[in-house]
């Protein structure tokens, strides 16, 4: 997992988030947090609670385009997807007030793995049939999220689906 340096880690008010999160019988740890590198949108820190890894999400800071960066909508699906879709992390917790970090901001289930941009990860580079592997299970895998029945997880009633393409070349 590649992390920021602390030169370059967009900072956060942690002892603010500490005190928040207590209010609920949280316990934040005493771990420092630390900024997961190569994101181009929100801000993800590896962080502890309660004594177990988790993953605090937030918006980047600065004016966003309405509708982005939704951390409310992206907790209501995060926290009914895992039932049906066991790849997708659960969110454990929501806040929508801004004065806690600056903006709302959720915490997901820390989830290991290997992240793959550019280039294929060092322990796989000698491995030809790499490529071929990881291309089958990524279609394999937007295949099972894109088959799931959103009534049967409870998201139903989220978004717009009739006329979604047309709104999107408008924009």
């Amino acid at each position: 997992m590649a992390f920021k340096s602390t030169a370059e880690t967009d900072p956060q008010d942690w002892a603010s988030l500490a005190r928040y999160l207590a209010g609920f019988g949280i316990e934040l740890g005493e771990a420092q947090p630390r900024q997961f590198a190569g994101g181009f949108g929100n801000l993800n820190y590896l962080i502890e609670i309660d004594g177990r890894p988790a993953v605090l999400r937030r918006p980047p800071s600065g004016p966003l385009p309405p509708g982005a960066n939704d951390m409310a909508r992206e907790h209501r699906i995060l926290s009914s997807l895992w039932q049906a879709y066991p790849l997708a992390p659960r969110s454990l917790f929501f806040c929508e007030d801004p004065r806690v970090l600056g903006a709302p901001f959720q915490i997901l289930e820390y989830r290991e793995g290997i992240i793959v941009r550019g280039q294929l990860p060092p322990d796989l580079i000698d491995h030809p049939e790499a490529g071929a592997v990881l291309s089958r299970q990524l279609v394999e895998t937007l295949g099972a999220l894109h088959a799931i029945d959103p009534d049967r997880v409870g998201l139903g009633s989220l978004g717009r689906p009739v006329g979604f393409l047309g709104r999107t070349l408008e924009r």
